[in-house]
């Protein structure tokens, strides 16, 4: 059974509830997950935060990459699951990209872009060393151009949570 929405207070009361409750799986933040696993008295399964990727490669689709990345980040931004970094290759970057960041824009959506990026996101922030490794779980989205996938999935083991 899931507990969607009863505050703090009633977490606590279930974090307590040994003999009534076999086990907790909490999903949410690191901040979450830590108290959950430090304050229950009950077993816990640990997840983890995630830093989740989407990679575009150079065969990408705009349609489906819009439609995409636009639910994986905005649908639900403070999950776990959300995407946090999206990785563009750079032949795909030109003909891909201005759509997708259009739509995050217009959903609200604040992109950390790197220098490459930048050129194609004038609203854009530029992006920093965290944010790569950041769990946003905000309307906020990392954007990088690469030169390859091996390169995308370089980056992905070098900030990746290893969440799942």
């Amino acid at each position: 059974q899931t507990i969607d929405e009863f505050g703090r207070a009633g977490a606590t009361e279930v974090m307590r509830a040994r003999g009534y409750v076999d086990v907790l799986i909490p999903r949410g933040s690191a901040d979450l997950i830590r108290t959950v696993v430090t304050e229950s008295t009950v077993p816990v399964i640990e997840t983890g935060a995630g830093v989740v990727h989407i990679v575009l490669d150079e065969s990408a689709r705009e349609d489906w990459a819009v439609d995409i990345v636009r639910n994986a980040k905005v649908q639900r931004p403070s999950v776990c699951n959300a995407v946090e970094t999206l990785l563009v290759h750079s032949a795909a970057a030109d003909r891909i990209l201005p759509a997708v960041l259009t739509a995050l824009t217009d959903a609200g959506v604040t992109v950390h872009a790197d220098d490459r990026a930048l050129r194609l996101a004038p609203d854009a922030v530029p992006a920093t060393e965290e944010d790569w490794a950041t769990e946003h779980m905000s309307l906020d989205i990392s954007v990088k151009i690469v030169d390859s996938l091996d390169e995308a999935i370089a980056h992905i083991r070098r900030y990746s949570t290893q969440h799942t």
